[in-house]
């Protein structure tokens, strides 16, 4: 029997620390929760049964704001989901609000894949202190980007806010939510991977395109493994094609469309000299 006062760190209960293999950085509404759903069914890819860890959001000193979850939980216990991926999702982010970095290595030590990492969209916002604080914890991690039309990104950014806080869809809410400037940061892929290049390099980050999940969910997978070091696995299309975290069906007017297209034009602009073919295809929805 443990004496009084003497209970054990929770933290040092549960798996060896491991460094992760890379990081999924975002963007949000850009396919990350697909390629999260496709790596839990990779025999050699592990990642946390919660998505996010959001880890880094609140470096250097944690608190409670960057663990959702467990806000909602502690805020209202009796009425928060009793699910068990959001009680999960509660567990993790007191393991790691209470055990800090080491908590966060256990999670990956838990793990049986060949390479492990997590998926946390938010990531791409992050600055540069915190993007090296993610190499100093893992130097030889690999970045993986997945990249969306600035423009239908940010639309569907909106939309994901509309339905959260209750509003009705229309032209205006849309044009209302989408101008919340952060929003607008998560849209502007350019500065994202510069940044992430700056410390990481070029070489180590793998940019994945989103209309590609769509039109070629195999490929795709297979060229995000092949980055891994990983052999691809066969995962039926039917099932890579599906819908995952899919949002409203409600589509704003052109001229809404234009208008946003317009407030990002030069996150496309910084975008063509590296995805001219792309870039071009998406401008061609807005002119």
């Amino acid at each position: 029997m443990i004496p009084f006062g003497a209970s054990p760190n929770p933290v040092d209960l549960f798996g060896t620390p491991r460094r992760p293999d890379f990081f999924c950085i975002g963007s949000e509404k850009a396919g990350t929760t697909w390629l999260w759903h496709s790596m839990l069914q990779h025999p050699e890819i592990g990642v946390p049964q919660t998505k996010e860890l959001r880890y880094f959001n609140g470096l250097p000193s944690l608190d409670l704001a960057h663990f959702r979850a467990l806000k909602t939980f502690l805020e209202d216990t009796r009425n928060a989901p009793k699910r068990p991926q959001f009680l999960e999702r509660v567990a993790t982010e007191m393991r790691l609000l209470y055990g800090g970095e080491d908590a966060y290595l256990r999670i990956f030590g838990q793990l049986t894949g060949r390479v492990v990492g997590e998926l946390t969209p938010q990531y791409c916002l992050l600055s540069r202190d915190r993007i090296k604080a993610m190499k100093a914890l893992s130097p030889d991690a690999r970045i993986i980007y997945m990249l969306r039309d600035p423009t239908d990104r940010i639309i569907a950014g909106a939309k994901m806010v509309c339905l959260r806080e209750g509003d009705t869809m229309s032209d205006a809410a849309i044009l209302r939510h989408a101008k919340n400037p952060i929003q607008e940061r998560l849209s502007n892929t350019a500065w994202h991977l510069e940044k992430f290049e700056s410390v990481f390099g070029k070489e180590r980050i793998h940019v994945a395109l989103f209309d590609d999940i769509k039109t070629r969910p195999n490929a795709l997978l297979a060229e995000i493994c092949a980055f891994l070091g990983v052999p691809p696995h066969d995962i039926p299309r039917e099932t890579l094609s599906k819908p995952v975290n899919k949002g409203s069906d409600f589509r704003p007017s052109p001229e809404v469309q234009k208008t946003l297209y317009r407030r990002l034009r030069r996150v496309y602009l910084e975008l063509e000299p590296r995805f001219p073919q792309q870039v071009a295809t998406w401008s061609a929805r807005y002119q």
